[in-house]
């Protein structure tokens, strides 16, 4: 565990009360009432706070309650009394995003969803604006039970920040795992047998596999999978323009090579849905695809999904570009299972 102290510096300052006003004392200064919130320049200390969401990552720092802030100019300025109230009490909050390592990446093809912080006591908010500061002085009562929250894409995540043995990673949607890509190869086939005594070449493959994830974006309204399963994703590039070659009558026949729709299977099961290159999501193989088939598929696991076998079936068909010559039209199908151990 980190220590029980962390500091974090804000780059910013820019004034932010949130709540209720009160009449100014006869010295200019009022008390904070509760919920309001007080942008800081400069250093916060507390207890560290690991926030990780689907596309990003973030180190919180959260003060316990105390009488008196640690940082007057915040409250002063606003003509604030730097002493809480009797019953109230300081929470300073502070946090800076880091970059995530693994393949993230992969899952903000289209930007970043908005997201929302705040503090919460005894089950009200006290919002704590992102884009305004880093770092924050907070009202709250003064026993109340402080919580961290954030929203992303809909679901909230709340964290007990003094909670120093944080259980089944609380603020960690990757539970402490964060994905990564896996890369498998299908060599081309030389001459295979086809139907009807010709040969096949090609079939050249490769698919990549993001470990089972919680959140993609253009998983539909909301990019969270359903609770008690995962999302993989998976580029399958396949190529399509192999060739067949033999004879027909004792002559060469030259044939032009045509192609079915492929499918994908994930342990038996079709994708949830495909998107081109792009992440714009398609049905069948676009006009572009000309040599190679890429495009973007998304299944549905269980939670608990340790390792999958992903298939790869397509039809090839020979077409004799003479129409006259008798040879007949010829078909190989391609069969390729890529089996995934997930990390």
């Amino acid at each position: 565990m980190r220590a029980h102290i962390a500091t974090l510096v804000a780059a910013v300052l820019i004034p932010l009360v949130s709540g209720c006003s009160s009449t100014p004392f006869d010295d200019g200064e009022r008390d904070a009432r509760v919920g309001e919130v007080f942008a800081v320049a400069g250093e916060v200390e507390g207890h560290p706070v690991d926030v990780v969401l689907p596309v990003g990552s973030y180190d919180f720092v959260v003060s316990s309650p105390h009488e008196e802030t640690g940082r007057p100019a915040a409250v002063v300025g606003e003509e604030v009394s730097p002493k809480a109230a009797d019953g109230r009490a300081f929470v300073d909050v502070g946090y800076a995003r880091h970059r995530m390592d693994g393949d993230v990446w992969m899952l903000q093809p289209q930007g970043n969803e908005q997201v929302r912080f705040w503090l919460e006591y005894d089950g009200k908010r006290a919002m704590l604006d992102g884009e305004s500061s880093y770092s924050w002085v907070v009202a709250v009562p003064e026993d109340a039970e402080i919580r961290l929250a954030a929203e992303f894409d809909g679901r909230e995540i709340s964290i007990d920040p003094y909670d120093q043995v944080m259980k089944s990673f609380d603020g960690d949607v990757y539970d402490g795992t964060l994905p990564h890509l896996t890369d498998h190869h299908c060599a081309p086939y030389q001459g295979v047998r086809a139907s009807q005594g010709a040969e096949f070449s090609g079939g050249e493959c490769q698919v990549e596999v993001l470990d089972p994830v919680p959140w993609f974006q253009p998983a539909g309204s909301t990019g969270w999978a359903p609770r008690g399963s995962k999302w993989v994703l998976a580029r399958v590039t396949v190529e399509i323009n192999g060739y067949f070659s033999g004879d027909h009558q004792g002559q060469y026949v030259q044939r032009q090579t045509e192609y079915g729709e492929p499918t994908y299977t994930l342990d038996g099961k079709a994708p949830r849905a495909m998107f081109d290159g792009d992440f714009n999501q398609i049905q069948s193989r676009t006009d572009d695809m000309t040599v190679y088939d890429t495009r973007w598929l998304l299944f549905r696991v269980a939670d608990d999904t340790d390792d999958a076998t992903l298939r790869l079936r397509l039809t090839y068909s020979g077409v004799p570009e003479d129409s006259g010559s008798g040879a007949p039209r010829v078909d190989y199908t391609l069969k390729r299972a890529i089996d995934v151990r997930f990390t």
